[in-house]
């Protein structure tokens, strides 16, 4: 028997969507046998073809009784740009193909425009200005902060380099002279992408720190290195806007000659905070990276 024109052309159809299917590494993770990987391909042929050939699929479902926990994670290398889970009862799991190419179609709406052309992703830079307050551990009693930096913002894992400058004070010493410390620091970090809104991030900032007020000896100011090292959870709850939290404990802390500070071995004392917390806003543009031009955006 003969095949027609029609069956030819949807046999024809049905191999360039599994090769597709195959080319994008489709992977599926189902022990219950709940989705039917031949009708996902069938159902996946609305989609473009250059999003199925850059972005790798996983689908991967989850037993709980009778229900299937249907999880749907779309991914360019180490970066997720789209993940959907869903329950479905085991008598449904006929609908499955169906639900996974609905998912698949609203996220083709936050995709960036890359994905669509079947290239790779343009390096962006993530800028940003922000103001922080905070309480401390040790002589000072809190702190205020300003910060500037500059980092990457389109991986999973993104490095970054900020300028800090704060001031925290004042202290009493033995309950007389005030000491004041202002400081400056330059960090370098490193973010990770837990998703599109949470982003946690390590640091280390060393720099300087300046002393004055009444409590040195002959009334003296000076700069002293110091050096901290910290952690901070940002959230991002609407375009340009992130507010964060975190604290740092310091490797070096500056120390100077006190008022009162006797014996003579006790005399240089401490005026840098042990530790410190802090909460605050941040303001953050972005932009592409350019090979001509440098970085652009707003």
């Amino acid at each position: 028997m003969g095949l027609t024109a029609n069956a030819v052309f949807g046999l024809a159809a049905l191999l360039l969507v599994e090769d597709a299917a195959l080319a994008a590494g489709i992977e599926i993770d189902d022990d219950t046998e709940c989705v039917d990987a031949d009708a996902l391909r069938l159902q996946m042929q609305v989609l473009p073809d250059a999003v199925l050939r850059v972005l790798d699929w996983r689908v991967s479902v989850v037993a709980v009784d009778d229900v299937r926990q249907i999880e749907l994670s779309i991914r360019h290398q180490s970066d997720v740009l789209w993940e959907d889970t869903k329950p479905v009862s085991a008598i449904d799991c006929g609908s499955v193909p169906l639900m996974l190419v609905l998912s698949a179609q609203e996220a083709l709406k936050v995709f960036p425009q890359w994905v669509f052309e079947g290239g790779s992703p343009t390096p962006t830079t993530a800028r940003w200005i922000g103001v922080a307050v905070g309480p401390t551990l040790g002589p000072v009693t809190g702190r205020v902060q300003l910060d500037a930096g500059l980092g990457f913002s389109s991986r999973t894992l993104r490095p970054y380099a900020e300028m800090v400058a704060g001031y925290s004070g004042p202290r009493q010493v033995f309950g007389g002279p005030a000491v004041h410390q202002s400081w400056a620091a330059i960090g370098v970090g490193l973010r990770v992408a837990a998703s599109e809104r949470v982003l946690p991030a390590a640091f280390i900032r060393p720099g300087v720190a300046v002393h004055w007020g009444s409590g040195f000896v002959e009334n003296q100011s000076g700069t002293k290195p110091r050096c901290t090292i910290g952690t901070q959870l940002g959230w991002l709850p609407t375009h340009g806007l992130e507010l964060f939290a975190g604290g740092e404990i310091a490797l070096v802390r500056a120390r100077y000659d006190a008022v009162g500070a006797l014996p003579e071995a006790d005399a240089a004392d401490p005026f840098e905070p042990i530790a410190s917390l802090f909460a605050g806003v941040r303001w953050v543009g972005r932009g592409k990276v350019s090979a001509t031009s440098g970085t652009e955006g707003s």
